[in-house]
């Protein structure tokens, strides 16, 4: 009962997936999520610090304004606004109400800001949004942990991260045709996954 009201929980799966990545040095944190949007050439590729991160920070526009999370890099800010599953849309109103709240809040601030949209995919584009889905921010997850070495303290974060994923129903597939063959006695192929 616990794990079925945990899976249906955004909050949880905000804070256990993001919380736990945010634990990974900043220009790793960065790295990952960058990789998983789609349109990412227009996003800075480094970072040097994460200087500062909230969950569910409230904001105030005309009324109040809650982003799922605000992380202060040194060299600019991320607002993530993100959506449980894709059957919950993102929406363009939602991401200027939080950008307009984010620059009342921070009007003296000269950084650049972008908002990244997790989930809920929308053909509706902003100049400042940058979208991705569960399931490429897990397969950058994967990727970044198949890069280092395999007992290290970073290694360990991003395993548990790929444990949260999976509490949360999101896992990673590979088609068929993109699994190696293997032959048998020169009579049958089978994948080396299966």
């Amino acid at each position: 009962e616990i794990r079925g009201q945990l899976w249906n929980s955004e909050d949880a799966k905000t804070s256990s997936i993001i919380g736990t990545l945010s634990l990974l040095p900043a220009q790793q944190f960065w790295t990952i999520i960058r990789r998983a949007c789609s349109n990412a050439n227009g996003l800075p590729e480094s970072v040097t610090e994460l200087q500062h991160i909230e969950f569910w920070p409230q904001w105030k526009l005309d009324d109040r304004v809650e982003p799922d999370v605000f992380v202060r890099f040194k060299e600019f800010d991320l607002i993530i606004e993100l959506k449980r599953n894709d059957g919950n849309q993102q929406y363009m109103d939602q991401w200027e109400r939080e950008i307009g709240a984010y620059k009342l809040r921070y009007e003296d601030s000269h950084k650049d800001y972008y908002l990244i949209a997790i989930s809920g995919r929308t053909a509706e584009q902003h100049p400042h949004v940058f979208q991705c889905s569960w399931s490429n921010l897990l397969k950058s997850v994967e990727t970044e942990c198949d890069n280092i070495e395999s007992n290290s303290h970073v290694a360990r974060i991003l395993k548990t991260a790929i444990t949260a994923f999976h509490v949360h129903h999101e896992y990673s597939y590979s088609f068929l045709e993109t699994v190696p063959n293997v032959k048998i006695n020169n009579h049958y192929e089978i994948f080396n996954a299966l």
